[in-house]
């Protein structure tokens, strides 16, 4: 059976013939959440952990219950900007492993140390879209195949 008019064929599966395959480290600069002593939690910024990202695909500062006290420096290192995506660095099952949010806000929020921000390198990553992207059969099965548990 041939290519559908307008498709191509690539590694990852038919695409349509403008799309390309970009690898993920090409789009986003990734970077791991930060941590804090125990006694930090419960007052300050708030901070996107792994179950925020289980929940929502599309983030809003509302949404994140969880809050840490930090330093002024630690704060612009972990910021979380609109339409960053973070991921789930860890999970007790593989369905949660890798998977992702977008955050659609422009309070100031940070990201757990079980997460991972990718920031965007540049505008050709849609916010909105991503949301929905990176939560795809096609695109979760890519990120469960490179994850170690």
């Amino acid at each position: 059976m041939g290519l559908r008019a307008g498709y191509k064929q690539t590694e990852v599966g038919e695409i349509p013939d403008k799309w390309s395959v970009i690898r993920l480290s090409n789009l986003l600069d990734f970077r791991n959440g930060v941590n804090s002593d125990k006694n930090a939690y419960g007052s300050g910024i708030p901070f996107i952990n792994v179950l925020e990202i289980i929940n929502y695909s599309h983030l809003c500062s509302s949404q994140i219950p969880g809050k840490v006290n930090l330093e002024n420096h630690a704060v612009n290192q972990y910021i979380v900007r609109y339409g960053d995506l973070v991921f789930n660095r860890t999970s007790e099952t593989q369905e949660e492993l890798g998977l992702s949010s977008v955050y659609l806000d422009k309070e100031k929020v940070v990201f757990g140390g079980f997460v991972i921000r990718g920031r965007p390198k540049n505008d050709s990553i849609d916010a909105i879209y991503s949301g929905y992207a990176f939560r795809s059969q096609v695109i979760r099965s890519q990120i469960i195949s490179m994850g170690q548990g």
